[in-house]
Parts: C-alpha cells; sequence; structure tokens
C-alpha cells in the first residue's frame, strides 16, 4: 500500500487505532450530550456538537508555520 501512496505522510498511528478513536469519540459526544439536551434541546445540541467538532478540527489540521 505504501507503494501507492509514496507521499503520504507517515504518522506512526495505525489506522485501526484512529478508526477505534473515531468511534470512541463519537461515542463519548452522544454520552455527554444527553444532559446538555436537557439544557438547550436537540437543535442545539447539535448545533454545539458540530462547532466544537469544528474548533477542534481547525485546531489539528491548520497549516504549520515556517
Amino acid at each position: 500500500m505504501l507503494a501507492r501512496f509514496p507521499n503520504a505522510p507517515r504518522t506512526g498511528i495505525p489506522p485501526w487505532l484512529l478508526a477505534v478513536a473515531a468511534m470512541a469519540m463519537i461515542q463519548l459526544g452522544n454520552a455527554l450530550s444527553v444532559h446538555l439536551i436537557a439544557g438547550v434541546g436537540p437543535a442545539g445540541a447539535s448545533w454545539m456538537r458540530m462547532m466544537f467538532g469544528a474548533v477542534f478540527l481547525l485546531l489539528i489540521a491548520r497549516k504549520k508555520k515556517n
């Protein structure tokens, strides 16, 4: 598989671990939003989860300064 993507960045993290981490984060987000829904409603909880996800994605995927 490395021959097909010679310029792919190597993270040292196995892909299966990334998949398990993603599944765990989905379950954790659902578990934490149960109490949040009571306070802000379903639409508010969905909006807040999307905004936190967007901020997290910006933090981990932003371009590095030279």
